[in-house]
């Protein structure tokens, strides 16, 4: 949804506010409400895995935001972006309570290139880019690995015809990095696939992500271990397709059909696949 209010002013612009659920099952009754001038403009929740909604706001109008918690509030997360996609506040898990932000409508901000999915820097297969995470104010998507602090870049690509391809840092003055890839179909909410710490030489990270949907926009997160800053390289290469029909080991393929895999939750899986599970064939993500 969208909310907005008639105003006279002249320099208006739109506010994004990004919330997250990390089970998927919603914020079982913790919400925002959003006020403008002291006019409530209506309360917001995520819904499933989370949830995208803008508000307007006019140069010099004062914001206030107050959360009121529900059950299960180690699960919840949000950000509030401005119009050029600059983090003006985040908080979660266990957000605060009450009063958790007050501050001026500002839309005269400029894009920091990089500093969010929706400003992302071009990369592709068969590249290495070097870059420099010094002075990024962070985009308040977490993670869940390399204890992100913040002043993470962001790069994005399209999946090649392949699905399958490999990422790593290395080499800068940064050389404790974290790594994460995230996925969707525009760059307002992606949704975290992969993510990594040490698996590359040092402390740099390297991930390796199979049958990916070709064409798919994929975010790719770099960020310093704790916080840290300074230059690193970022190489993405194509691992072309890989076909296993026979091995001596045991292969086992989980086919979803679509859903979602939710800790502690059941999947059903399809009768026709049955027979692959009792011979062979390849693990698919």
């Amino acid at each position: 949804r969208v909310l907005f209010r008639s105003v006279s002013k002249a320099q208006c612009c739109w506010c994004r506010l990004t919330m997250q659920d990390s089970y998927g099952d919603g914020w079982n009754g913790g919400y925002l409400e959003i006020k403008i001038n002291g006019s409530s403009i209506g309360t917001f929740a995520a819904i499933q895995y989370g949830s995208v909604d803008s508000f307007q706001v006019c140069q010099g109008d004062a914001i206030t935001i107050y959360y009121t918690s529900g059950s299960y509030e180690n699960e919840n997360t949000y950000q509030l972006h401005d119009a050029a996609w600059n983090l003006i506040h985040q908080d979660g898990p266990t957000p605060a309570t009450g009063l958790v932000f007050s501050s001026t409508g500002n839309c005269l901000s400029t894009p920091v290139l990089g500093s969010h999915p929706c400003v992302a820097l071009p990369i592709d297969t068969g590249m290495c880019v070097v870059q420099n995470n010094s002075g990024f104010p962070g985009s308040g998507l977490v993670p869940n690995c390399a204890s992100y602090q913040g002043s993470d870049i962001w790069f994005t690509m399209a999946v090649p015809p392949s699905g399958n391809i490999v990422l790593e840092t290395d080499s800068g003055s940064l050389n404790d990095t974290g790594l994460a890839v995230w996925m969707d179909s525009v760059c307002t909410y992606p949704r975290l696939i992969a993510c990594d710490d040490d698996a590359g030489n040092g402390y740099f990270s390297f991930l390796t992500l199979f049958d990916l949907p070709a064409g798919q926009n994929i975010y790719i997160q770099v960020w310093g271990y704790g916080g840290g800053t300074g230059s690193f390289r970022l190489c993405v290469n194509d691992l072309g397709t890989v076909a296993l029909d026979s091995s001596e080991l045991p292969i086992v393929v989980i086919h979803t059909q679509g859903q979602t895999i939710v800790p502690d939750t059941k999947i059903t899986r399809s009768e026709e696949h049955t027979s692959e599970l009792q011979s062979h064939s390849f693990i698919s993500y």
